[in-house]
């Protein structure tokens, strides 16, 4: 197993708060989306004169990219075809399991210690399933979650694992490219799996870089995705009456 983190421009990496149970060899942090190899090398320099002094061991790894799908498909093409890899965007700082507490609902943290086993455990379901991508609940609000095992929600791209395969993320879509993702793993494998009662914390909403400024500078870039979406895929997702510039699957 390997576990994946795509940066940019953001040398106080939260993820490694997480991490503190895996193994140093298996950890990639892949420096992304500079423009020139001598402007990429002294953003590796920096990242690794940063790291916290137990990481300081980990692989790091310098990829000319443009855009998180990129990022995210130049990283699978780094390993081979089989590979059980996880990827975790650089500002997640905690995993949450969702546990009863009589008839009511709570949020646990996951020891640090455990998150191998938890991770070994996902890609045991993606076998018995005969699936290949895996996620978790996007938000963290255990009234919403359930223990129960979702075949067909969203994966989304704050935190996901998958054995490797031939399908990649979409570079021209610019936002929800993780919403294409899942939707060609359902049509390909007839299902994902999404573990409801599972969560994280992560940054992302209101971090600076990335699509959040993309979002920003083009607000209507999201809109734009989910109408392509809906073309694309027409028996499986329709615009969300509910919420702006949202889909849902409808299988």
């Amino acid at each position: 197993m390997k576990i994946c983190i795509p940066t940019y421009n953001r040398y106080n990496v939260d993820t490694f708060k997480i991490l503190g149970g895996i193994p140093r060899e298996d950890i990639y942090l892949f420096i992304n989306g500079y423009a020139n190899k001598e402007v990429l090398e002294a953003a590796r320099q920096k990242y690794v004169y940063k790291l916290p002094e137990e990481f300081k061991n980990i692989n790091v790894i310098t990829l000319e990219t443009k855009g998180i799908a990129q990022a995210r498909n130049t990283i699978l093409d780094y390993f081979p075809e089989g590979e059980n890899i996880v990827m975790i965007d650089d500002d997640v700082s905690e995993i949450q399991e969702m546990k009863f507490e009589g008839l009511k609902k709570k949020l646990a943290k996951v020891h640090t210690d455990d998150i191998w086993g938890y991770f070994d455990d996902f890609f045991e379901t993606l076998k018995l399933n005969n699936a290949k991508l895996w996620g978790v609940y996007p938000i963290d609000n255990a009234f919403y979650m359930s223990k129960k095992l979702n075949n067909s929600g969203f994966i989304i791209g704050t935190m996901f694992g998958v054995i490797n395969n031939k399908l990649r993320f979409d570079e021209e879509l610019g936002v929800k490219e993780d919403y294409d993702f899942t939707l060609k793993n359902i049509l390909e494998y007839k299902k994902v799996c999404r573990f409801d009662y599972i969560t994280i914390k992560a940054k992302h909403y209101n971090n600076s870089g990335g699509c959040v400024d993309q979002r920003k500078m083009n607000p209507e870039i999201e809109y734009n995705a989910c109408k392509k979406l809906v073309m694309r895929y027409p028996n499986l997702v329709r615009i969300n009456p509910k919420r702006d510039n949202e889909i849902i699957i409808i299988i």
